[in-house]
């Protein structure tokens, strides 16, 4: 029973502290993933590279710029959908040893073709005599590829006057974070003895068994599935003719299906000159759902004028909450298989995050749109029931967009976006650099009077490279949306 208790404890710590032992992958299990990842709501707004300052008449992009609203010319409904497509892989590129020459092959899953030696060098013979065979079928590199049903979006806005007061008011459902996520590495080591940053691995000394060093192989997974919503509303005041500010709230709810696996490959036994794989059982599966609450709100402020718009948009900062809920299965060589339930909780303070854009009329028929997004999550603060940290880096984003009304009833739009992610390249030579990716969108409009119909694509590709002294992995992430909404307006 002691043996059972210390081996569920030992690999509850090392399944938790990914950061400690393991150097491959975004060194965490999974917590918070995805929030980064807003959704720009209006369909207009994405296929211009996602402006949200300048945008006009669009009771859609109000969570983003509530300023917005007082553009609004009558009661107007708004109906729409997302679809989207990811796919990532991951290629590894394994450089050979000096001292463990097959180690490389057998990382690349080639050791496998290559018949035994004729000729025993040692006597007794020992692992140095033999060719190390993977005792699986998995191969280094990984491709995975999902389709999102559409999501439905809704909002519904209208104009009205107190007095002299001009005021504009709406409400609306929508997806608030895309929480789709995956992460896997088919050579997962511990120690992690390529690492640059968590230590040198000391090689044996000799080929005595009794200074043997042990790595241990894995196979790791992470993916998460699920959106968080919104619920809420706005509200705009024109202070003056030019002048007009304001705020909207959001309630967030959103579940997402959770899985972490930690799969054994086997045990790589270092000898000073050579190594030996022996098999090893120590699998870790954790299944489960996390509920995401909280809540989001912006203030904004518009300066228009007939060929020019600047505006500003600030979201303060604000709490998500997580609580998971699931099962953790733990199989061992000294023990039978288990599995237990799992809660946990945890929550992340979102700082200030602010935009800032303007908007001309380059002629009566175009008009372009630039904005500067300042989202400083490196001081997003995550805590859970264990430790307090902030494990983001900055992720600012700079718009543009165009939009060209050829004739009255068609507008064509396109735009182009460069954008941080929260994460940098393992190995990465300047520390704190994020991973950095660029997104290129288009669209059209169709007016029928009274009737707005906007369709837009995006297209952003995410690839940076991890690095070791061993190996370099090549990762890339391409996501595709499809966005489509139908506007009604009634004259007020």
């Amino acid at each position: 029973m002691k043996i059972k208790i210390m081996v569920f404890a030992a690999t509850l710590l090392c399944l938790f502290n990914y950061q400690f032992i393991f150097g491959q992958g975004y060194n965490s299990h999974l917590s918070m993933q995805g929030i980064e990842n807003s959704s720009i709501l209006s369909s207009a707004s994405r296929s211009m590279g996602g402006i949200t300052i300048n945008s006009t008449n669009d009771v859609s992009i109000m969570f983003a710029n509530p300023a917005a609203l007082q553009s609004l010319d009558g009661f107007q409904a708004s109906f729409g959908a997302i679809r989207r497509n990811t796919s990532a892989s991951q290629t590894q590129q394994w450089y050979p040893l000096s001292y463990y020459s097959n180690f490389s092959l057998l990382m690349q899953g080639l050791t496998r073709y290559i018949p035994d030696p004729e000729t025993i060098r040692n006597y007794p013979p020992n692992a140095g005599d033999s060719v190390q065979r993977p005792f699986d079928n998995i191969e280094p590199d990984w491709k995975y590829s999902r389709n999102k049903i559409p999501i439905a979006q809704i909002f519904f806005g209208a104009p009205f006057q107190i007095g002299d007061i001009k005021l504009s008011a709406a409400i609306g459902i929508v997806e608030y974070a895309n929480m789709d996520y995956r992460y896997q590495n088919n050579n997962m080591l511990s120690p992690d003895f390529g690492s640059y940053r968590y230590g040198v691995f000391i090689l044996p000394t000799s080929d005595r068994d009794v200074d043997v060093k042990n790595v241990y192989w894995y196979q790791n997974i992470k993916q998460r599935i699920g959106s968080i919503y919104g619920y809420g509303g706005g509200l705009s005041i024109a202070l003056t003719e030019k002048i007009s500010i304001g705020f909207s709230g959001l309630y967030l709810n959103g579940q997402t299906d959770d899985f972490e696996s930690s799969i054994s490959r086997g045990v790589l036994k270092m000898h000073r000159n050579y190594f030996g794989l022996y098999r090893y059982l120590n699998d870790t599966i954790k299944t489960g759902t996390s509920d995401f609450t909280g809540a989001d709100y912006a203030i904004s402020g518009l300066y228009k004028k007939q060929n020019f718009t600047f505006g500003i948009s600030v979201k303060p900062a604000t709490i998500i909450k997580r609580k998971f809920s699931g099962t953790i299965g733990i199989d061992t060589l000294l023990s039978n298989s288990s599995k237990s339930n799992l809660d946990e909780a945890d929550k992340i303070k979102i700082p200030l995050r602010g935009t800032i854009g303007i908007g001309m009329a380059l002629r009566e028929n175009v008009f372009l749109g630039m904005q500067y997004e300042y989202l400083p999550y490196s001081l997003a603060n995550y805590t859970s029931s264990a430790s307090s940290h902030k494990p983001w880096l900055d992720a600012s984003s700079f718009r543009v967009g165009i939009d060209y009304q050829p004739v009255t009833v068609l507008s064509l739009r396109a735009g182009y976006y460069t954008k941080a992610e929260i994460f940098e390249p393992e190995g990465n030579f300047n520390k704190g650099d994020p991973v950095s990716s660029s997104g290129y969108t288009g669209g059209f409009g169709i007016n029928f009077k009274n009737i707005h119909i906007n369709f837009a694509y995006e297209y952003l590709k995410i690839e940076y490279e991890d690095k070791w002294s061993t190996n370099v992995n090549v990762n890339k992430d391409i996501r595709q949306n499809i966005s489509s909404d139908i506007v009604f307006t009634i004259p007020w």
